[in-house]
């Protein structure tokens, strides 16, 4: 349950802080935002089942969690890219 607080309170640190920052300061929490983001998700859609007892009741298989997780990940990546390199 930590990961999907963890995740919400970046997300709301974000838009909070990302308007008021400077341009380069901006940039380098956008990106480790979204590190944390590509992590937790990690955690949460490839490896759900990562506490001790608890068991995976998850209808896609291995492969298809993976390749959410990628899709996933990639967007990320591409946004924050996208914004890295294409802002002023």
């Amino acid at each position: 349950m930590e990961i999907p607080i963890i995740l919400f309170i970046t997300a709301v640190l974000l838009g909070a802080l990302l308007p008021n920052l400077p341009d380069m300061a901006g940039k380098v929490v956008l990106v480790i935002v979204a590190l944390v983001w590509i992590t937790g998700l990690y955690y949460m859609i490839v490896v759900p089942g990562w506490q001790p007892g608890a068991e995976v009741p998850s209808r896609l298989g291995k492969v298809m969690r993976l390749i959410l997780f990628i899709a996933f990940a990639l967007l990320i990546l591409t946004v924050t890219g996208a914004y890295v390199f294409y802002s002023k």
